[in-house]
């Protein structure tokens, strides 16, 4: 493990950079005083309480350990009637994560994906040195799904601790957002190492120290880049603290960042534009404030000019923000499908899964993109990565019927069926589907993509604006022909919903943003040419 001592903002980023990035995750985490251990403090408890010949006892340390976690804080807290939460039962991770956040004594650390956020925590308190941890980490499987004995449902606490992955990895779970700490763990990027009782120490790959006189002017480039105890801790919690009798009455940066990055959150994107603004105009160009002020166009229908800001982000400041370059990409890709650049897009959601591979909403829109530009394969290919969900199911099943695999987009229908909103429309699709395979009967089927009906450019538009017309208002059209194996006295016609929306763009200190997409109507024709002796280019009306 590299021990590295950082005196300036310029090495730490350097630092950063030269991290193996391939099919690996960093999380970081700094502590105010090198002295402290790299442990929970569930550990720390027992320790203090058995300890340090404790650690010689492996499997008794191992046991207390899952023992401590499931009757000491568990069994009590629910036998209290602390196990619910807005009417929900919490699963055993989400009460874990509920007392951590209360502060209670668990086997829950708190990481960052951000290194510049673990560098301010590192640079608290100047009267000792700090340390900032680099750890690979890979996150949480849905341990009912791995096909190991002894993993059902429900996932209890003792499963979780017993679970382990390979001695260079350690093991992240990121909680629901609900609450009151969601802006807090928005704005830190937070996420829980779980602790294995036998350490961390072999998924280090970095410990860097942090000088005592090192952190103040650190401290003071951190500001620089937006990052600020007012940034940091957005909650009520956080308000309260900024407010004690010892903190200064002004922003120890412009004040101009902090007030946009306020009206971001609340939605104000207007308002937040000139803010950003304003702090540019004051010699103040960072890749974070490029990044937020390309969201903000994007959340005001501006998707040129939050392209604009993308590249500026990627191009100047890919050092500074290397550990949200997939986000880029990713709002870069969606600000290029509203502008109907689809190939462009295609490209960006492969540059953000080459950085995070398991990137779910990427993946999810690069199938709805492949799906816009007729690429129907590639679409099933991207939507049967993102398992049991209900809106990936349902676009498949569109994907799937535009190709003619009517019996496999009837089971994609029915997957979706069972979710939320979607049971709904996967229902309307699946009735339709089933009157065309009535139709059609027994008798082999072609199905062709009308000419004059492909996709020529964006079926989603934001509402806000001017929707984009294809051949006028005309829906999509599937010709369904029979070719004279069974005689219709008419064309039939059958309507089915198009694809569920595009994910929104992912936050920054910010919420994520909201779907975007127009749903298009899929019209299925069913026509019998043979009958009345058609032949050439399929008809349209």
């Amino acid at each position: 493990m590299p021990a590295t001592t950082i005196t300036n903002i310029n090495t730490f980023l350097q630092l950063i950079e030269n991290l193996p990035s391939k099919d690996t995750h960093f999380v970081y985490r700094g502590q105010k005083n090198s002295e402290w251990e790299l442990e929970s403090a569930a550990m720390r408890r027992l320790l203090r309480t058995y300890g340090q010949l404790f650690r010689e006892s492996p499997s008794e340390l191992d046991e207390s350990f899952l023992h401590y976690h499931d009757h000491t804080l568990l069994s009590s807290a629910r036998e209290r009637g602390f196990g619910y939460d807005n009417g929900q039962n919490l699963t055993d991770l989400e009460l874990l994560a509920k007392l951590q956040h209360f502060g209670g004594a668990t086997g829950l650390i708190d990481f960052t994906r951000n290194p510049l956020v673990a560098l301010w925590f590192a640079c608290e308190d100047d009267t000792h040195d700090g340390t900032l941890f680099v750890l690979a980490s890979a996150p949480l499987p849905d341990l009912t799904q791995l096909g190991i004995p002894g993993y059902g449902a429900p996932v209890t606490i003792r499963d979780v601790f017993r679970y382990s992955r390979s001695d260079d990895e350690a093991t992240t779970w990121e909680p629901p957002l609900t609450g009151d700490a969601t802006p807090r763990i928005i704005a830190q990027q937070s996420v829980f190492v779980i602790d294995q009782s036998r350490g961390l120490q072999p998924s280090v790959i970095h410990a860097v120290t942090i000088p005592a006189d090192a952190k103040d002017p650190l401290r003071d480039s951190l500001a620089g880049l937006g990052v600020t105890q007012h940034s940091l801790f957005v909650d009520f919690y956080g308000f309260a603290t900024n407010n004690k009798f010892d903190s200064p009455t002004a922003y120890a940066v412009d004040e101009s960042f902090a007030i946009g990055l306020r009206f971001h959150r609340f939605g104000d994107f207007p308002q937040a534009i000139s803010k950003y603004n304003e702090y540019i105009s004051n010699g103040n160009s960072n890749g974070e404030v490029h990044f937020l002020r390309g969201n903000a166009y994007a959340g005001v229908g501006e998707h040129r000019l939050a392209i604009e800001e993308y590249n500026r982000t990627i191009d100047e400041f890919k050092q500074e923000l290397q550990h949200v370059r997939h986000l880029v990409h990713y709002n870069r890709a969606n600000a290029k499908v509203q502008e109907s650049d689809m190939d462009g897009a295609i490209d960006d959601y492969n540059a953000a899964l080459t950085l995070d591979t398991n990137y779910k909403d990427a993946i999810y829109n690069r199938g709805n993109t492949h799906a816009l530009v007729g690429n129907h394969e590639d679409a099933i290919a991207d939507f049967e990565k993102l398992h049991e969900n209900k809106d990936a199911a349902f676009n498949k099943g569109n994907a799937l019927l535009w190709l003619g695999r009517f019996d496999e987009a009837m089971d994609s229908y029915g997957i979706a069926f069972d979710g939320e909103d979607g049971g709904i429309l996967s229902g309307d699709n699946a009735r339709e589907l089933s009157r065309l395979q009535d139709l059609i009967g027994d008798q082999d089927a072609e199905v062709r993509i009308g000419a004059k009906s492909e996709p020529r450019g964006l079926i989603y538009q934001d509402p806000r604006r001017t929707p984009v017309e294809i051949d006028g208002e005309r829906p999509i059209e599937v010709i369904v022909d029979l070719d004279g194996k069974r005689l219709l006295r008419r064309d039939q016609r059958l309507r089915l919903e198009g694809n569920r929306q595009h994910r929104g763009n992912a936050g920054y200190k910010t919420s994520n943003g909201a779907p975007f997409g127009r749903r298009k109507i899929i019209l299925v024709r069913v026509l019998d040419r043979g009958q009345t002796g058609q032949t050439g280019d399929l008809p349209f009306e």
